[in-house]
């Protein structure tokens, strides 16, 4: 087994010990990315920072007085600029 494999393992049995270590679930991703498994680290990654609300929820919310500042992007060409 490699030193990055051994590594990998280290860090998978860290984060379940400790899950809301942000610092531990970066250096897992990290490792992940440097030992080719880029699929596992984009949905690691994808999990953590995907909005659990659907479209029709958010619309809902703009509308209200409190989230005025919120801006709704539902198109590529205005999410990039």
């Amino acid at each position: 087994m490699s030193g990055l494999d051994e590594e990998i393992r280290r860090l998978r049995r860290a984060e379940l010990e400790r899950p809301d270590d942000v610092e531990t679930a970066r250096r897992l991703d990290q490792a992940l990315l440097r030992a080719g498994f880029r699929d596992e680290a984009r949905g690691r990654v994808l999990a953590r920072v995907r909005c659990p609300l659907r479209y029709l929820d958010l619309v809902a919310l703009h509308e209200t007085e409190r989230a005025r500042d919120l801006d709704i992007v539902d198109d590529r060409d205005r999410l990039g600029g």
